[in-house]
């Protein structure tokens, strides 16, 4: 036990340069949707659906950034019979920013995600609780509302989550609203 806390406290101070080099170049990013009656969905329940993504991206090269991403949703019909489920997601991200831009940054990025969210799935459907591999395209941009923090922005998005090998289900498509954070700033942007 000795032994594994003095490589772990020698492999912490070796890497604190790295990390903080690391460190200027992290971005996280917290956003939300909520899509509601959504229509006919072969059950004739009518259902909303409460979104949370969390992003966090380190630029690895100018404006290409390497990321993790989740989902957390949460499906409720509208209509008897009550139905709530929570579901998520998670996978890697890879972003591409364009950052030279005065106060607006819009940015391009492509996921790979597996979880447990189907869907249009409800508890007495083949595929519910199953787990799902997804491919998916975000376009967006970050917009600094303040000129004196240039590292906070809102985030405007729009995401389309496709499932794979599955042709019956629907894609997660939705639109994200949110905030980021830039620990290192924006080094290429105009002032």
């Amino acid at each position: 036990m000795i032994k594994s806390a003095v490589l772990l406290f020698i492999s912490f101070l070796i890497n604190q340069e790295i990390n903080a080099v690391y460190a200027q170049k992290l971005s996280v990013e917290q956003s939300f949707s909520y899509v509601w009656d959504q229509g006919d969905v072969g059950f004739g329940i009518i259902y909303s659906e409460f979104s949370s993504s969390t992003s966090f991206n380190i630029s690895v090269y100018d404006n290409f950034h390497l990321g993790v991403r989740t989902y957390i949703v949460n499906a409720q019909s509208r209509i008897s019979p009550i139905f709530s489920n929570w579901s998520h997601l998670i996978g890697p991200t890879v972003r591409y920013s364009y950052e030279n831009l005065d106060r607006v940054s819009p940015f391009v990025e492509t996921g790979f995600y597996w979880g447990n969210y189907c869907p249009n799935c409800f508890a007495n459907n083949a595929y519910f609780a199953n787990s799902f591999h997804y491919i998916s395209g975000l376009i967006g941009m970050n917009i600094t509302f303040l000129k004196k923090t240039p590292s906070l922005n809102l985030s405007l998005m729009y995401a389309v989550n496709h499932v794979l090998k599955n042709s019956t289900l629907n894609g997660y498509n939705l639109p994200l609203i949110g905030i980021q954070y830039r620990f290192g700033g924006y080094s290429n942007r105009t002032k």
